[in-house]
């Protein structure tokens, strides 16, 4: 073993090393001939194993596909009065379930850290809160121009731009690109519990009341589905802190994001069987259309949120850029559905959701595809290698000066070691080390 001038070990092979390497790869080589077939085994087992690690990995997304297909066959099952009497199951009690659930698990210490970063927070929720909601109207506007297009989709448009972003997603993403996952989980947090109070106002002043809906009736929904399990979560979070550490509460609590998630499909269920069974669906060509819109403005909201957060006076890191530029582009499904529940009656609810369903799943994969392009664009940011230079411990002085040139080359200070002779056991294949290159280390080594 070497101790580099940096600190760093090294490990050079010896004979033996090489020799039992080299018979390692003989013995390989002959299984690989004794069965030619071992190989192509191997690759299916692979394949097979990258499968089942995408659907434990993707469930939701895969459960998203699943709970479509379904519709599709049994739409009855998910209609209001049917056997899983949505009405009751997932527009109220489900929803109160999942912010019960998010209640519980908020963490207020992350939002009372996030208010010192004032104008980061200002950059990414103008445009999650103002700008983006009025792009997607912009686009409702241009849609409703055109003959014949179901005004309800375009109501979906618009309240998906009033929407936060994602949460799970955002920092699963950021974590893999290695920009600073701790700020994407702040900003994240701190939107959705800011959207629960002006998502809803967004959206009744960009779109008003829809069929026969009123505020009064909005806001009445909101306090008993959303507010009150959301407080109490945070209440029972404060008051049972105790309760809540033992081994049963965590375990418990490391759960409630399946849960929610579990529940969450079982609304888009039966928003979509609404939807296939309801004379109000729309006509194909009017969802074609409204997907392509919606993959179209999140790749115009993600390139104008990188562009703009390139501006010299906000100051930002590429690894903040990279936040924001994440962060300010999605939109939540895991609030934006429960809230449309809870906003609109059944018959509408599943076609206001056909927009945000389009856009959930497209901005997933294409954030996924920019993990390598922006690992990149963030480890080469000038800036932080400078910091990391600037932070870097003085190197210290070579343990063995003899075995690298360049270091014994290096003008140490004066030092005193106490050496000690090292006995070598050299094998008689091995007699060509120098045992006089190994036969001193430093004790404090």
């Amino acid at each position: 073993y070497q101790r580099s001038v940096h600190g760093d070990f090294f490990v050079f092979p010896t004979p033996l090393m090489i020799a039992a390497a080299e018979s390692d790869f003989e013995e390989d080589a002959e299984i690989a001939e004794a069965h030619p077939g071992r190989d192509e085994r191997h690759t299916t087992s692979s394949c097979t194993s990258d499968c089942v690690n995408f659907v434990a990995n993707e469930w939701f997304l895969v459960g998203l596909v699943f709970v479509a297909v379904a519709a599709m066959f049994y739409p009855e099952l998910g209609v209001n009065g049917g056997p899983l009497h949505p009405e009751i199951t997932t527009k109220f009690v489900g929803v109160m379930i999942i912010f019960l659930m998010l209640g519980l698990t908020l963490n207020t210490a992350d939002l009372v850290a996030s208010v010192s970063i004032v104008r980061f927070h200002l950059f990414t929720f103008g445009w999650i809160f103002v700008v983006s909601p009025l792009i997607f109207l912009g686009f409702s506007k241009l849609l409703s121009q055109l003959e014949n297009f179901d005004p309800i989709l375009l109501v979906g448009n618009t309240v998906m731009g009033c929407l936060p972003t994602t949460i799970a997603t955002c920092v699963i993403v950021i974590r893999e690109i290695g920009a600073n996952s701790s700020l994407a989980l702040l900003v994240t947090t701190t939107s959705n519990f800011i959207g629960i109070f002006l998502s809803p106002a967004l959206i009744i002043l960009f779109v008003g009341s829809t069929g026969n809906i009123t505020f009064e009736t909005v806001l009445m929904n909101l306090v008993l589905s959303v507010l009150v399990p959301l407080f109490a979560g945070v209440f029972c979070q404060v008051l049972l802190a105790k309760f809540l550490k033992r081994p049963f509460c965590v375990s418990f609590m490391s759960l409630s994001s399946p849960i929610s998630k579990v529940i969450l499909l079982l609304i888009i269920y039966t928003a979509v069987c609404e939807v296939l069974h309801s004379s109000m669906s729309p006509p194909l060509w009017n969802v074609a259309v409204i997907a392509l819109v919606a993959i179209f403005e999140h790749l115009l909201l993600f390139a104008c949120v990188f562009a703009t957060s390139s501006f010299s006076f906000l100051g930002l890191s590429r690894s903040a850029r990279v936040v924001a530029t994440i962060t300010a582009s999605q939109k939540t499904l895991s609030l934006g559905v429960p809230l449309i529940q809870t906003m609109y009656p059944a018959d509408l609810a599943g076609v206001v959701s056909l927009a945000l369903l389009c856009y959930h799943p497209f901005q997933i994969i294409f954030s996924g595809c920019l993990i390598p392009v922006f690992r990149q664009f963030v480890t080469s940011d000038p800036t932080t290698h400078t910091a990391l230079e600037s932070a870097k411990p003085t190197p210290s002085p070579p343990r063995f000066p003899s075995d690298c040139a360049e270091e014994a080359s290096l003008e140490l200070p004066p030092r005193e070691l106490k050496l000690q002779p090292v006995l070598v056991d050299v094998e008689a294949d091995d007699a060509e080390i120098d045992t006089d290159e190994v036969g001193l280390i430093a004790e404090d080594f």
